[in-house]
């Protein structure tokens, strides 16, 4: 498990690549809002450099799908979607190749929504039958926008066309069944779909990622390949990264790191004391740590706690901790960065 000098120095580097990606993103949504050309081979690149840090340290990647805001849904999702399905991807030991293609697709995967009617894509309320036949009309769209290019490969196209189809037949654009949707996009479609409940938008408050992964779990027959949902779980954990819990002390904190021997006993860091005072310095405490053992003063996690109930704003603690000035030195950054470029 990272220290806390770890953990800082592996959340400022991942917010360095995060950045450069979600610079791309709105650049590209504007080309295609005015109906100019993609850069492909930035968006393999910005995969690649994706890919690479999630294989130097998934949690640092995952804390950073929490930097979302409810009128930045649409910019924020692609890159989510992305970051998810590679550390999903990751999880199963899929093969590199498998895992960038898998990313591109999943970046590019709404692409299409760009054209989509604000008054329609930001509605708050349920859409008509019309409006939604509109929304549906997205993976089409998309995968029309991107045929022509040779630089994308096919299987990334597939999942832009098909990550709304489910293997009851009853998804779109084309009904598939289960075994006529390829493993790349059953990944995308949960990942897709946990990244939405995750997340505010214009119609509805997200839920905790431990209340998703229930949902999503509760969602599976007929709409997702139940092993690869349990694969899903398995690798998001009992207590995913970003949640906020209620410790055995009254504190209250944030997941901000598991491993497969941490499910149960992640890293966290102290937002609130037994007081519920704030901390104005924030502590990290690894749960799993040999040395609380035979202590009377190790703590566990007793509940979890939905962001709508709370004031407290994963987004912007992260936001402030990822912006935190490094102590470190700078031949031990360039020694971290050296490992993804």
């Amino acid at each position: 498990m990272a220290t806390r000098y770890d953990y800082r120095e592996h959340l400022q580097l991942a917010r360095k690549i995060y950045n450069n990606t979600r610079t791309y993103v709105v650049k590209t949504h504007q080309n295609v809002r005015n109906v100019k050309p993609i850069d492909i081979s930035k968006a393999k690149s910005l995969v690649h450099n994706l890919a690479e840090n999630i294989l130097i340290n998934p949690n640092a990647m995952m804390w950073l799908t929490h930097l979302k805001a409810r009128h930045e849904y649409t910019l924020t999702h692609s890159i989510n979607v992305c970051i998810l399905a590679l550390i999903f991807a990751k999880h199963l030991d899929l093969h590199r190749t498998e895992l960038e293609l898998l990313g591109l697709g999943a970046l590019l995967h709404d692409i299409a929504k760009l054209r989509i009617p604000p008054e329609i894509l930001d509605k708050p309320g349920k859409f008509t039958d019309e409006e939604f036949a509109v929304m549906k009309t997205h993976p089409i769209e998309g995968y029309n926008i991107l045929k022509e290019d040779a630089a994308i490969p096919n299987e990334s196209l597939e999942i832009v066309l098909h990550h709304h189809e489910r293997i009851n037949g009853k998804g779109y654009p084309d009904e598939l069944t289960n075994d006529q949707i390829s493993k790349h996009i059953k990944l995308t479609s949960i990942v897709d779909v946990y990244d939405a409940v995750t997340s505010d938008r214009c119609y509805h408050d997200g839920i905790s990622p431990y209340k998703a992964l229930q949902n999503i779990y509760s969602w599976t027959s007929g709409h997702f390949d139940k092993q690869y949902v349990e694969g899903f779980m398995s690798c998001m954990g009992i207590y995913p990264v970003g949640t906020l819990v209620n410790l055995s002390d009254g504190k209250t904190a944030v997941v901000i790191a598991t491993t497969k021997k941490t499910k149960l006993r992640p890293m966290v860091l102290f937002i609130k004391d037994s007081n519920g005072e704030f901390y104005k310095q924030r502590k990290i405490y690894n749960l799993l740590s040999q040395k609380w053992d035979n202590s009377t003063d190790r703590l566990e996690v007793k509940g979890v706690i939905e962001p709508k109930v709370s004031e407290i704003s994963v987004s912007k603690i992260l936001e402030q901790e990822s912006l935190t000035p490094q102590q470190s030195t700078t031949q031990q950054i360039d020694k971290i960065k050296s490992l993804i470029e």
